[in-house]
């Protein structure tokens, strides 16, 4: 379709008598002014549209009524809802315009708007974990072409990303000053310190004995196995503050064995308990990798002369890394967030999941948050730190045994 200079000009100056007799009555001449470059930049890209529109294969009709929309809406809000959303319709209307031929653009226009309008405080955290949805939906399309497979991966990224949302923003809400000078406190390096020595202590206590077991328990068969493998899983089902409890029945101070090892109130103590609460996700872990893997490079290199032992240390560690690792990562992470067994069996040294609880209880919200920060931010770079180390690491020890 052809569009005659003559035609655009007409509409471009309907757009400016407009704007100058009408809308001058109500509007600001700046922001009067404004809207008018807006509307002649929509009119001057719906004539690119209509030349472009076998090509392009998009309907000016609906890029038309699209713009009405959000034009009639975005006034509404600047002028009737709050007078501060003025100069925020620009950030709407010329991005519609220009991004109207890309379909994630205006999805990710249109959540902005949305997370803008429902978000409050943490708009652009909302906006960007939709964002990071909708990427990565759009990518799923493209590739794959099937609208259940995408409704069922956006329907689930939605709902865990509900869950996570709320440690999101708080991990976004402190200044890096305020996490600084949080920082700077004794108390907080000594209970962070106190959290990730602890936890790495419980998590290399457990491979110690946990990946041996794991793999002995996979190569043996005997009555009673699944109920061994069933005990397994008791410390995930039995409520942290019973663990505390129990511990103190034995260990405490006026227990049986408790003033000859003196584990409560102790570091020690503390990676007791959180080796009981961490063990069953490295055992589980590493159990399944050597179930699944068999006993088939085993048996070849007993027959190839090697001991039991040997065949274990120079053939099944190395095919099962991968397992290790993960099954060591999800046991540190889990004991660096315990709370219930440690608060009532070691409270002191404090870790920094309890100086959370105990300011968020006698101090307040504002005191605990930046130090909930702090640990959040310190555990997600550790975790992130072992699981690039997994994936490097752990290639090599396979490529050998291949």
């Amino acid at each position: 379709m052809t569009i005659r200079r003559i035609d655009i000009a007409a509409w471009a100056a309907l757009i400016v008598l407009a704007h100058g007799v009408l809308i001058s009555r109500w509007v600001e001449p700046f922001v009067n002014a404004a809207f008018c470059v807006v509307n002649l930049y929509f009119v001057f890209f719906g004539a690119l549209l209509l030349q472009w529109r076998r090509a392009a294969g998009r309907a000016v009709g609906l890029y038309a009524l699209g713009y009405v929309a959000g034009y009639a809406a975005l006034i509404w809000l600047c002028f009737v809802y709050n007078r501060q959303w003025q100069p925020r319709f620009f950030l709407y209307a010329v991005p519609y315009i220009t991004l109207f031929r890309l379909p994630l653009g205006l999805i990710l226009l249109a959540l902005f708007i949305g997370s803008s309008l429902i978000g409050q405080a943490f708009a652009l955290q909302m906006f960007a974990a939709l964002a990071a949805i909708a990427v990565m939906l759009h990518q799923v399309w493209r590739m794959q072409r099937d609208w259940f497979v995408t409704a069922l991966l956006g329907l689930g990224a939605l709902a865990f990303g509900l869950f996570l949302f709320p440690v999101f923003c708080l991990a976004t809400t402190d200044t890096p000053q305020t996490l600084l000078d949080v920082f700077r406190r004794p108390e907080v390096r000594q209970a962070i310190a106190v959290s990730l020595l602890s936890a790495t202590a419980a998590s290399a206590v457990t491979v110690l004995f946990g990946v041996p077991f794991a793999w002995a328990l996979a190569r043996s068969q005997f009555r009673g196995k699944s109920l061994v493998e069933t005990l397994v899983d008791v410390p995930i089902l039995i409520p942290h503050s019973a663990v505390g409890v129990a511990y103190l029945l034995l260990f405490g101070d006026k227990a049986v064995w408790g003033e000859s090892l003196r584990l409560s109130g102790t570091f020690w103590g503390i990676v007791a308990v959180q080796v009981f609460v961490s063990a069953p996700f490295l055992i589980k872990t590493v159990y399944q990798a050597f179930d699944a893997m068999g006993a088939g490079y085993e048996t070849t290199a007993r027959t190839l002369g090697a001991s039991a032992a040997g065949a274990f240390v120079r053939v099944a560690l190395p095919l099962g890394a991968r397992a290790i690792a993960i099954g060591a990562i999800l046991s540190w992470a889990r004991a660096v967030s315990e709370v219930g067994s440690v608060e009532l069996f070691a409270y002191y040294p404090m870790t920094a999941p309890i100086l959370i609880a105990n300011r968020a209880s006698q101090m307040g919200l504002a005191q605990a948050r930046p130090v909930a920060v702090l640990l959040v931010l310190t555990c997600l770079f550790i975790f992130l730190t072992l699981q690039l180390g997994r994936s490097v690491a752990a290639k090599p020890l396979l490529r050998k045994t291949e």
